[in-house]
C-alpha cells in the first residue's frame, strides 16, 4: 500500500505561519511546544487544489481534531466524515471539514485541551493542522466557524503534533 502523504519534520515555525499569528491571540511560544511536521499531499489531491485555488484563491486556517483522529488525518488527509460511522463531532452547521481562523477554538476540538493540556493519551496529547482553503463561495461562514464542504477544497499543509 502506498502512502498518501509525506512529512518533512522542521525545527523551526515557518514564515508563513509566523505572518499568519502576528497581531492573533497565538503566541510563537505556545506553536514551538510542538514537533512541526510540513505535509505534502498525494499529487492528485493538490492538483484538484491547485485548479480550485487558481479559480477562487485561498486562505489559512486550522483544524484541530482529538488525538485518536490524527493517525488516519495523516494517512489520507482532511476527509468530510459528516453523517458517516466515522464522524467524531457534531455537525451544527452542516455536513463538511470544520475548521478556522481561530486557534483556540480549533484547539478545542482536539479534546484533550481545556486550557491545559491532559494526559489521557500520553503518546500524543493534541494536535493541531495548520490548513489552505480554497476560498470558495460553497464555505459556510458562522463568525469564526468555517464549514468546508468538499476534500478536495481544504489541504493541510503543516501539522503541529504535541507527545
Amino acid at each position: 500500500e502506498t502512502q498518501s502523504t509525506s512529512f518533512r519534520v522542521l525545527d523551526r515555525i515557518p514564515n508563513c505561519i509566523l505572518n499568519h499569528i502576528s497581531g492573533s491571540q497565538v503566541h510563537k511560544q505556545t506553536l514551538e511546544q510542538y514537533e512541526i511536521y510540513q505535509v505534502q499531499s498525494e499529487q492528485e489531491k493538490e492538483i484538484y487544489f491547485q485548479q480550485a485555488k487558481a479559480e477562487h484563491g485561498s486562505y489559512y486556517a486550522w483544524h484541530g481534531s482529538s488525538p485518536c483522529n490524527w493517525h488516519n488525518i495523516l494517512r489520507t488527509g482532511l476527509q468530510v466524515m459528516s453523517g458517516s460511522k466515522y464522524q467524531r463531532n457534531g455537525a451544527a452547521y452542516g455536513e463538511g471539514i470544520y475548521v478556522s481562523p481561530d486557534f483556540g477554538l480549533a484547539m478545542s476540538y482536539s479534546r484533550h485541551y481545556n486550557g491545559t493540556f491532559q494526559t489521557q493519551t500520553p503518546e500524543l496529547k493534541t494536535g493541531v493542522a495548520f490548513v489552505e482553503v480554497v476560498n470558495s463561495p460553497t464555505i459556510l461562514i458562522k463568525g469564526t466557524i468555517h464549514v468546508v464542504p468538499a476534500d478536495y477544497l481544504v489541504q493541510i499543509r503543516y501539522v503541529f503534533l504535541m507527545t
